[in-house]
């Protein structure tokens, strides 16, 4: 059976989190972790991907699989910075909903009350910025914006 990449890493993510890896931090094998994240990279699901567990503010495991940039042949390691695009989106959003829940922001305050310099903050209500019609335009459009984007 084949995985989708969504599929495998949560996989990657549980036997992380799980019982196996309790386990694992408990006698010191990261070996099942580390064949799944090789077969990611194998399985060319991801190029490269990074496994970090902390326990109580400690780092009990953290390696490096694949390739961090595939055109110059790095390896990814522990320290590899990766651009991580937009997949912080959802976070954002649910941590912004779950102030809202509890009160602390309403989803109609204008962007200006907490980000004043922020360009027409004043007229860009939270609630737009979420659901993506805030008529900021699309960055990604700027010819230069991939020769940008590589900027370290």
């Amino acid at each position: 059976m084949r995985l989708s990449r969504r599929e495998s890493m949560a996989g990657l993510l549980s036997l992380a989190a799980g019982p196996a890896g309790a386990k694992a931090r408990r006698d010191g094998r990261w070996t099942e972790v580390q064949a799944k994240a090789r077969k990611l990279v194998a399985d060319r699901l991801v190029p490269g991907l990074q496994v970090c567990v902390r326990r109580r503010g400690a780092v009990v495991f953290s390696q490096g699989f694949g390739m961090a940039d595939l055109e110059t042949s790095t390896p990814m390691s522990p320290a590899s910075v990766c651009k991580i695009g937009s997949i912080t989106k959802q976070f954002t959003s649910a941590a912004i909903l779950l102030l809202a829940q509890d009160g602390q922001l309403s989803l109609n305050d204008n962007l200006s009350v907490y980000m004043p310099d922020f360009p027409n903050a004043q007229k860009l209500p939270i609630r737009r910025m979420l659901s993506h019609t805030s008529g900021l335009g699309n960055y990604t459009n700027n010819p230069r914006f991939l020769q940008l984007s590589r900027t370290d």
